[in-house]
């Protein structure tokens, strides 16, 4: 039951009587055409209603044989509109004629597009006519003070709170007959109390008297019958209702799926106002809402088609976000009663949003919502970002499940282009198509980046409109940074390394620039490209992959590669785009938020190594299987960059194992020469060390600087002779080069 929130000494009957005082008592009406309002109709039915309590009256006199003239004097009194030696069978049939008039102008009035609120609500609960003569005489109780004094001097009650139930069948009922036939609408599962129009205000067990239990009608059906729609139970504080001003051709998403969303809403609405529905709601009894799921990562779009579906059929949309009810003074429970309650009120979409919670298997939440689906007779939208894994009780109730998916590059562009008003200017160097290509965004992050870019070209003093391609871009890096919680083993790096840079090769120089211009003719036939470099200097391989990255133009996402095999649940990561908890190899390989960018795995602990040599250790056989898995369904490019791997035969699903060979001997003499050069060694000397110990150029500085270490420790040199630097290389071979790019030493 929802209760009201205002502060009063009055009952809820006292408060709303004093929201409007209708027309006093006047003569018969002649007959006129339609009502020219609301209130002109809530007039003619409060003198309908005082014809109901004059009958009533007369008939009650009648039974108990107290016809005096003294009666009739009185009731003259209290009925002045009724002709002075009026019978019953007088006032009945001028009751008659009345209700005739009423409801032939009610109809005239729906033609003429005048809304009328009691016949609007009437027809949308489906009430039949003993309902609506109950409805219409709380209604009146509670809000026309002539009414209220009419029937207070007849004696029927002494009380402002509602009507007894007996009263209502005394002044409805010509018969004890019909009396003890019509309290069945009073009864537990009579419309009248499943659907909450009226309230009972008293507990009803094996001892209580059902004529002796009062009914009001709730509150909330008197303001609307009354035209007030203002908001004032505090339970609604987290329950929003508006007019959407979304359009649907805002709403940027397959077409074919739009359509779809669009036709099975119509046809239901359209069904529902032409009455074909309740054919079916009487066969089926229950379960006759049309409840669609929209599931799919935060920004895709639900929350838009569901405001665009309300603005393409001019419904209000009552909204409850489940994740942002905070007032603990209301249930759950309570507050999904009072949505449903509200939208059945206005024939209006209910819209459940960020509703997890309410999917979890026969909890109590979820059995409320169930109760409220099988009681509704409107348009329900579920949204939630999460997978969809629901209960067979709430899959059953569920008419369309929608996936509402990262859009694909052709959708994006569309979604850029729309979400740039168009009284701003775009500098000439900003293709749309290559952000919608590099950015796998959704429609919120689009927003943001052009919200963001706006903000900065304002701060920045550029022409006022106008947004450059620089700001474009960091709004859009600020929002690839921010998305997921990959950012805890991911590090996201934008190459600077030039291929024609790198110590390696002339050879091996013009293959990773080839491979970069065969990555383009790749990309376009929508296949992946997977590479192994297989190099004794990590940091080497690492530096050819930044020079092939920044060759095509991608970011890296760099993984290390032991990170990535960790197998247990706590180390498991968020996926953006399922939103499932995965392992972190699924998530590195998970939909990039750009396509653009290049994903890297480094081994420095020699897993992959590890991985072919353990045929008996059953997770590592899981996760080899997972990698060769990923590695055949991912369209990116991918490389792994490991340590000197000797006698093996490399998975088919690496296209291509790159053994980066040492750079020539002249560059490494070069190098060794830059570090000894305080030792003044000859050429042969030079020569001798890198036949003896070839190395990478990284490799070759990473030795030197230990070597450094070394001496300073020794005898505060900071230049290490020949002999230091051999002692460096002589263990170098068993140590493990540090991660450069994850900032160490």
């Amino acid at each position: 039951m929802i209760t009201t929130s205002m502060q009063s000494t009055y009952s809820s009957s006292e408060q709303a009587a004093q929201v409007l005082a209708f027309a006093p008592p006047r003569e018969h009406t002649p007959v006129l055409g339609a009502f020219t309002d609301n209130l002109d109709h809530l007039q003619a039915l409060e003198y309908e209603a005082n014809l109901m309590l004059a009958a009533a009256s007369m008939r009650r006199c009648r039974q108990k044989n107290v016809q005096t003239e003294d009666q009739w004097s009185e009731f003259r009194l209290y009925f002045p509109f009724l002709p002075s030696k009026a019978t019953l069978e007088q006032v009945q049939s001028l009751l008659q004629k009345r209700i005739e008039d009423n409801r032939r102008r009610e109809a005239e009035s729906a033609s003429k597009g005048i809304r009328l609120l009691y016949p609007s609500f009437c027809s949308a609960w489906r009430l039949e006519p003993f309902e609506q003569s109950v409805v219409l005489l709380l209604f009146m109780k509670a809000t026309a003070p002539t009414f209220i004094d009419i029937f207070k001097k007849c004696d029927f009650e002494d009380r402002y709170d509602g009507v007894q139930i007996g009263t209502l069948l005394t002044i409805l009922c010509d018969s004890l007959r019909d009396q003890l036939q019509y309290r069945r609408y009073f009864s537990v599962d009579s419309n009248l109390k499943r659907e909450n129009i009226v309230i009972f205000q008293s507990h009803i067990d094996d001892s209580t008297s059902i004529l002796d239990v009062s009914v009001s009608l709730h509150e909330r059906i008197v303001r609307y019958i009354l035209g007030d729609n203002n908001l004032y139970n505090s339970i609604f504080t987290g329950i929003k209702r508006e007019r959407s001003t979304v359009k649907l051709g805002q709403v940027i998403m397959p077409d074919d799926l739009k359509e779809e969303i669009e036709s099975r809403v119509g046809s239901y609405l359209q069904s529902r106002e032409d009455g074909s529905m309740e054919e079916l709601d009487g066969f089926f009894g229950y379960g006759t809402a049309l409840t669609l799921l929209f599931h799919g990562s935060s920004g895709t779009g639900k929350t838009m088609m569901a405001l665009g579906i309300a603005n393409r059929f001019d419904r209000e949309i009552i909204t409850l976000n489940i994740t942002d009810v905070t007032d603990r003074h209301y249930s759950l429970e309570d507050m999904l009663e009072a949505v449903f309650h509200e939208a059945s009120i206005h024939g209006a979409i209910v819209f459940l949003d960020e509703c997890d919670d309410l999917f979890e298997n026969n909890s109590r939440i979820s059995r409320a919502l169930l109760i409220e689906i099988e009681k509704a007779h409107c348009v329900i939208i579920l949204a939630t970002n999460k997978p969809v894994d629901l209960d067979p009780a709430m899959d059953r109730r569920i008419a369309m499940k929608i996936p509402f998916e990262l859009p694909d590059a052709a959708l994006r562009l569309q979604m850029w282009q729309t979400l740039i008003p168009k009284t701003i200017t775009l500098a000439q160097d900003i293709d749309l198509a290559q952000f919608a290509e590099r950015y796998r965004f959704s429609g919120g992050l689009i927003k943001n980046s052009v919200f963001m870019a706006l903000a900065a070209s304002n701060k920045n003093g550029h022409a006022i409109g106008t947004i450059t391609r620089d700001e474009l871009e960091k709004a859009a890096n600020l929002q690839t940074a921010s998305m997921n919680d990959l950012n805890r083993i991911c590090k996201t790096v934008t190459p600077t390394t030039r291929i024609d840079d790198l110590h390696l090769s002339q050879q091996q120089r013009t293959e990773l620039n080839n491979l970069a211009q065969g990555w383009e003719w790749l990309h376009a036939q929508d296949l992946g490209c997977n590479l192994l470099f297989n190099c004794k200097s990590l940091e080497t391989g690492v530096q050819a992959v930044s020079g092939l990255a920044n060759a095509c133009g991608m970011s890296m996402r760099v993984f290390d590669f032991a990170q990535v095999t960790s197998y247990g649940d706590d180390a498991k990561i968020l996926d953006p785009v399922t939103q499932r908890k995965v392992s972190p190899m699924i998530a590195a390989f998970s939909a990039a938020v750009s396509e653009r960018s290049l994903i890297l795995f480094i081994d420095y602990a020699g897993e992959l190594g590890k991985m072919f040599g353990s045929n008996e250790v059953k997770f590592a056989e899981n996760l080899y299987m997972m990698l060769l898995s990923q590695l055949r369904m991912q369209k990116g490019l991918f490389c792994l960059v490991t340590g000197e791997l000797k006698n093996h035969s490399f998975p088919i699903e690496f296209n291509q194992v790159v053994t980066l060979a040492y750079p020539p001997e002249e560059l490494q003499m070069v190098c060794w020469k830059e570090h000894l050069k305080h030792e003044n060694l000859s050429d042969s000397a030079l020569e001798e060390i890198v036949e003896q110990h070839p190395m990478h150029i990284d490799e070759i500085n990473l030795i030197a600087r230990q070597a450094t270490v070394r001496s300073i420790m020794r005898n505060g040199s900071s230049s290490p002779d020949l002999n230091c630097i051999m002692e460096v290389v002589s263990g170098y071979r068993r140590k493990i080069s540090a991660p450069i790019l994850f900032g160490h030493i």
